[in-house]
């Protein structure tokens, strides 16, 4: 990051990271330059006129994508290397309604009512490792809590996250946090007991499946709440489903890409019939609305 930022003093971030000799920045830059991974704000409402707020914003990304929809976008980071991205980021892209705030969620520096979006993306599973001495899941009720707070009646709270009964877990993927198998689909004390053993810390990146986060969101307060399938994943989201009926149907079998391997067509098939194929995908895009 610092030969980033020294770079950027003569060069647009863009050339800088897609021409970098590195191969991790050079990565790092498709997934930085990707506005699509914002489609899912096209489910929404307009934003004109409105406030949207980026959790954990990181490279600038998600509030980049709406700027171009929303009046006012604000961007909280903790990390200050990050903030310094994002200040060059926006100034060279003369995007001029975006507020770069520093501060570590949730303490943030805004009144009740502040926003008609709050966005936790790639976020939610995270903030648990910020208050080691908090249950895990107490932790993410009380950030939707605290986001339910922030919006305005008629807002929304977004959630990108992974799911937790993803049909990979059962064939031994790995965790995509800890990079530990199992854990992901164990009980959660056992899931601990586990990861401790392996990497001598608690197991609190927390993910759930469909109805887990729907149940969050509801506890939160927000009494409508939809979960649809993010193909291939939040952060790329080249296509976003809903869980069940007709559109659900036809892409799983007309359009989504079957496994090589026959366990994993075998697994995919017995999925479909019982009705639990989109239950069974990777990561998932969660909205609720305040009332």
């Amino acid at each position: 990051m610092s030969w980033v930022l020294e770079e950027m003093k003569a060069r647009h971030w863009k050339e800088v990271l897609s021409t970098a000799d590195d191969p991790d920045i050079a990565r790092a830059f498709t997934f930085i330059a990707n506005l699509n991974r914002v489609n899912w704000q096209y489910l929404l409402s307009s934003g004109r006129g409105r406030a949207a707020l980026c959790i954990g914003e990181g490279m600038g990304t998600t509030a980049h994508a709406l700027s171009g929809n929303y009046a006012t976008v604000v961007a909280t980071e903790q990390v200050l290397a990050r903030v310094d991205f994002m200040r060059r980021r926006f100034e060279q892209d003369e995007i001029e309604n975006v507020r770069i705030v520093r501060a570590k969620f949730p303490d943030l520096p805004f009144a009740k009512g502040s926003f008609d979006l709050v966005v936790f993306n790639g976020v939610l599973e995270w903030l648990p490792s910020g208050q080691p001495s908090e249950p895990p899941a107490e932790v993410q009720r009380a950030s939707l809590r605290k986001a339910f707070r922030l919006l305005k009646p008629g807002g929304h709270v977004y959630v990108g996250i992974e799911n937790r009964w993803c049909y990979e877990y059962f064939f031994g993927a790995k965790d995509p946090h800890i990079g530990v198998p199992w854990v992901t689909i164990l009980p959660r004390w056992i899931a601990n007991w586990r990861t401790r053993r392996v990497t001598g810390r608690r197991y609190d990146t927390y993910l759930y499946g469909r109805r887990g986060y729907v149940r969050l969101l509801r506890r939160a307060g927000f009494t409508e709440a939809q979960a649809f399938v993010a193909k291939e994943s939040y952060n790329n989201p080249e296509t976003i489903v809903p869980l069940t009926g007709g559109p659900s149907e036809y892409f799983f079998r007309s359009i989504d890409v079957k496994p090589q391997r026959a366990h994993r067509r075998l697994a995919q098939a017995i999925a479909s019939r019982l009705g639990l194929l989109g239950e069974m995908q990777y990561a998932f895009v969660v909205i609720g609305t305040k009332p």
